[in-house]
């Protein structure tokens, strides 16, 4: 299915959820995609969450990720996921913000300090 295919049918049957899958599993390949070309060897966890790991990325939704770093290293060793960026989603609707929080490793995460 393509983005013109699935608005049309959103549009035809008034069905949202088509739509929100189609663009959840678009979504999902980039970030498979990202994760495996930027963080595939460093020790790192990457969850979906908010609206994406729902999966219901409306339109103009934030793609929200948390990436849990085994230790504190991997997390230093981290920074050029943070420095490349997906520029749009490749269709209407989906725009890059960059806007990335704190690093953090899993044992500054449990102890409740900040690295």
């Amino acid at each position: 299915m393509t983005w013109d295919s699935a608005k049309d049918e959103f549009i035809r049957t008034g069905e949202a959820d088509p739509l929100l899958a189609w663009r959840t599993a678009h979504v999902d390949a980039l970030v498979l995609g990202a994760h495996g070309d930027l963080l595939g060897s460093s020790p790192a966890a990457l969850l979906a969450v908010g609206g994406y790991g729902r999966k219901q990325l409306f339109p103009y939704s934030d793609v929200d990720l948390l990436i849990l770093f085994e230790n504190d290293r991997a997390a230093e060793n981290s920074k050029g996921f943070y420095l490349r960026s997906f520029n749009g989603c490749g269709t209407p609707g989906c725009a890059s913000a960059n806007r990335f929080g704190h690093r953090r490793s899993a044992r500054s995460c449990m102890s409740g300090t900040s690295s």
